[in-house]
């Protein structure tokens, strides 16, 4: 509920009011008070009060991946061959994987704990045969330390206190926070289990992790890509406007540019498109300008998407290479750009006859002299810009794996339950490629595909048909 409290202070000397932390406290100047404050002897102050929003859930999915490999004898951590491809994956609903699965097998359970309320913890580990725990400080692979284990040994599932090393020590978590978890199990012989259980604030029996309080594993974001940008062109393609340049079919070919410059003289009868982002180094007012011959447009966004371009220079004759004031279209209007911020640019180009060139320039903050934009300012498209992960799921019913993603030269396949069609598709929607009876670790020629973002489509009888973002290096 929402409403006014006035504050009146009728008193000789000046007075503390105390706020209560649950309640979100505004004064009429829109600022907003926490704690106490004070009023002066004979003076009111109205505050609007409302209620706190509720803390969000927590944001776990409910599902963990869990990686094997297959036919590797021997019962040590250390015969788990992590580098090489896996035999297979499957989606676990908790930190525990099947009991007597099979022998002569390696593991690696991976992902994020996230805890419902902020404690202290103490995990538990059960496992057939060698297991070793970890948990990261935070979700950052990287902080992990060992936490728990089992050598040489080998309990019953969910037994948890056999051996001293099975129990870690006390470890404090804040509510929402994600920890990156790793659980590695290695199997000889015999029976096998592995779980990984807890106690913490309002919980002292041990229990199996998992619902809301786990997440699978998700490959952080690299580090922006700046110094290059891509050049898609269109061969044979006649005329001089930038109206013909195919761009819904496929491109002839692709480069790689360090700067926001095409080749100069390359050829004739073809169109292309240079798009990325600007990243200014300086927050301030910038001008654009473009030169090309023949016909050029040059589009920015206000942000990250191609959603938000205008047109914002363009030539409709042709000039020299880096020629920047033949005509007034060439030049923007003054454009306020924020430091660090990525905004998506694109420069449209058609050639007919003759010479060819174009390129993109700027002046702002310290850039006094029109300058072609490069270096540490440019970066290449990339689509979307959700989480990636480190084997990507469409739809855990399913369970149909694609890795490595990003991918270089060799793509693989897992959970798939029979033969597949396997699709390559542009973002537009072309099929850039089409593989039959595609089988679970069978590689897939990738070294000739363009870098980019694609869409990978998969279907069998079975498991229909399922779509996965592929992005290729």
């Amino acid at each position: 509920t929402n409403y006014i409290r006035v504050f009146v202070n009728t008193t000789t000397t000046a007075k503390t009011y105390a706020l209560a932390a649950d309640t979100l406290w505004k004064d009429f100047d829109g600022n907003t008070l926490t704690g106490s404050f004070v009023l002066q002897p004979f003076t009111s102050r109205a505050l609007s009060k409302s209620l706190k929003p509720a803390a969000p859930p927590v944001a776990g999915s409910g599902t963990i991946i869990r990686e094997y490999w297959l036919n590797v004898p021997g019962d040590g951590i250390a015969q788990i061959p992590q580098n090489q491809p896996v035999s297979g994956t499957a989606v676990l609903t908790s930190l525990e994987a099947p009991s007597y699965w099979a022998d002569n097998y390696g593991a690696r359970i991976r992902g994020y704990v996230i805890p419902s309320t902020t404690g202290a913890y103490r995990f538990y580990l059960a496992g057939d045969n060698d297991v070793e725990l970890y948990l990261s400080t935070t979700e950052l692979p990287a902080n992990k330390t060992l936490i728990a284990s089992m050598y040489g040994g080998w309990t019953f599932p969910r037994e948890w206190t056999k051996y001293p090393s099975q129990q870690s020590g006390v470890v404090n978590l804040v509510a929402g926070q994600k920890y990156y978890v790793e659980i590695l199990h290695k199997e000889g012989n015999g029976g096998d289990a592995v779980a990984v259980g807890w106690t913490g604030p309002g919980s002292t029996s041990i229990s199996v992790v998992g619902g809301p309080n786990i997440a699978p594993y998700v490959v952080p974001a690299p580090p922006i890509v700046t110094g290059q940008i891509i050049r898609e062109y269109w061969t044979n393609v006649g005329g001089n406007s930038v109206s013909q340049i195919p761009q819904n079919q496929p491109v002839s070919g692709t480069a790689i540019l360090t700067s926001l410059e095409g080749p100069t003289n390359w050829g004739d009868n073809y169109g292309d498109r240079i798009r990325g982002y600007v990243i200014p180094s300086t927050t301030g007012a910038y001008t654009f300008y473009i030169a090309g011959d023949d016909n050029c447009e040059l589009y920015l966004s206000t942000n990250v998407s191609p959603g938000g371009k205008s047109l914002i220079g363009s030539i409709g004759e042709w000039t020299m290479p880096r020629e920047w004031t033949r005509y007034p279209s060439q030049k923007s209007g003054v454009i306020n750009l924020v430091a660090g911020q990525k905004y998506y640019i694109e420069i449209l180009h058609k050639e007919g006859g003759g010479g060819d060139n174009v390129a993109v320039g700027w002046t702002g903050p310290g850039i006094s002299a029109i300058t072609v934009i490069g270096g540490v300012n440019i970066s290449p498209y990339q689509a979307g810009g959700s989480p990636r992960f480190g084997i990507e799921l469409t739809n855990p019913e399913t369970a149909i794996y694609l890795y490595p993603n990003p991918v270089g030269s060799e793509l693989r396949l897992s959970g798939l339950a029979e033969p597949s069609q396997v699709d390559i598709v542009s973002q537009d929607g072309r099929l850039i490629r089409q593989h039959e009876r595609v089988q679970n670790q069978v590689p897939i020629a990738t070294d000739k595909l363009p870098m980019g973002l694609y869409i990978l489509r998969v279907s069998n009888p079975v498991q229909g048909v399922t779509s996965h973002k592929l992005i290729k290096n």
